[in-house]
């Protein structure tokens, strides 16, 4: 009988698991027995390849599916494993399953909180902006941002400035360590006295803040008057000056102070020449004042402010008002130079008792007008007891009939209506 062939587990890996059937007839002799033997070299070779091919079968089915236990020549699994000692120190899966645990209970947080200290800045969540005036001709920007987190951030920031819906100024603002600041000249955005909205922009935030502005020169009050020495001693005689005030107001006709950096220029003009100009500081002042040299004739003034604080182009950036005459109040201001009245010297003379009296002659020539003529001289011989106590001209005389002393007055009249005295004394002995 041909020997039976070799039976292979399909789940069993190697040969030596192999169980190989007994022959049902090992009495066989002789050719049997050659025949038998070649036969068995046949099926050995081919159950040589076909327990490869199985070999490699069952490798790939034991890396997708755990290896079921198995019977066979060499015992179960169990038995041939039988004296592997197990290592006793080797975690157990439920203590791996805890140290998992707390592992992730302990580094989330502290994970967490490195983040939250050290990592980038979150989204911003608030900007508080903060205005202050810097002594009346800047502003300064401060702002900090509120990111939710420790970590700061930086970058730029614009800023707008809006007057009656009407932009006025636009800048940037660096922004360092989630704060910045800037200072803007009220010359770079204030067109006037009003609200102001000043608004801040940094990525999707803005922040609005409001200033009221109060303190602008927008108007002035101009005034001029002639000073001759009849109304201030201090002038020269024969000279005059004109007096110029200079008030500066706000559109509401209040009273403020012009700044440093301001300049106020004073033109004065006689009727058909050309135009005199002053250039003057204002230095902190709520009005100027000056006399400026002048002689006979009709002036006008005019006073131009130039605002330092002011955007170039406002309405009151450039200011300028005509002066009115204090006095009349027309916008003509009009000069003229006393003239000076000289009666001579103080005369002593004797009485004549055969005249009954004594004659004195009087002499008014050397008075002056500077600007014009004299029309009149009129004289007053301080002579109360005379019937004729005064006369008019130039040259006159007059007859004292008492021993004493007489004040003598002389008036002169320029032809702008101008007077000018001078008093002499006579004593008669």
């Amino acid at each position: 009988m041909s020997p039976k062939k070799v039976n292979v587990e399909e789940d069993e890996p190697e040969a030596e698991d192999v169980e190989v059937a007994e022959q049902d007839d090992s009495g066989a002799e002789g050719s049997e027995d050659s025949v038998t033997s070649e036969e068995e070299s046949e099926d050995a070779a081919d159950e040589d390849s076909g327990d490869d091919a199985e070999e490699e079968k069952e490798e790939e089915a034991e890396e997708e599916a755990p290896r079921p236990r198995r019977k066979g020549a060499h015992g179960s699994t169990k038995a041939r494993r039988k004296g592997h000692v197990e290592d006793e120190d080797a975690p157990k899966p439920k203590t791996k399953l805890w140290a998992v645990i707390i592992a992730v209970i302990i580094l989330v947080p502290v994970v967490g909180a490195v983040y939250f200290y050290y990592g980038p800045a979150g989204s911003i969540k608030r900007i508080d902006l903060f205005v202050s005036p810097v002594l009346g001709t800047s502003y300064q920007f401060n702002v900090n941002i509120d990111t939710g987190k420790p970590s700061k951030i930086s970058g730029e920031a614009d800023l707008f400035i809006t007057r009656a819906g009407t932009n006025v100024y636009t800048g940037k603002m660096p922004i360092s360590e989630s704060t910045g600041s800037k200072t803007v000249n009220y010359r770079d955005f204030v067109t006037g006295n009003g609200d102001y909205n000043v608004a801040l922009q940094f990525q999707d935030q803005r922040a609005t803040k409001s200033i009221n502005i109060t303190t602008i020169v927008e108007m002035m009050n101009v005034s001029a008057n002639p000073i001759n020495n009849t109304a201030n001693p201090s002038v020269p005689v024969g000279t005059t000056r004109i007096n110029v005030l200079v008030v500066f107001l706000d559109n509401r006709y209040i009273t403020q102070r012009a700044v440093t950096g301001d300049v106020l220029d004073i033109e004065i003009t006689k009727v058909g020449m050309a135009a005199t100009k002053y250039t003057e500081t204002v230095n902190g002042k709520a009005q100027f004042s000056k006399t400026y040299p002048a002689d006979g004739g009709n002036y006008t003034v005019k006073a131009t402010l130039t605002n330092s604080r002011l955007k170039a182009g406002s309405e009151a950036a450039t200011i300028t008002m005509d002066a009115h005459d204090s006095i009349t109040g027309g916008s003509t201001i009009f000069v003229n130079i006393p003239p000076t009245a000289e009666a001579g010297q103080n005369q002593t003379v004797r009485y004549n008792p055969l005249e009954l009296g004594v004659t004195v002659n009087f002499d008014g020539s050397n008075s002056k007008d500077y600007d014009g003529t004299l029309v009149k001289y009129q004289w007053d011989f301080g002579d109360q007891l005379s019937a004729e106590p005064s006369a008019e001209g130039v040259n006159v005389s007059h007859k004292y009939t008492s021993r004493s002393s007489y004040t003598v007055t002389l008036t002169v009249v320029d032809n702008d209506g101008e007077i000018a005295s001078d008093d002499i004394v006579v004593i008669v002995n």
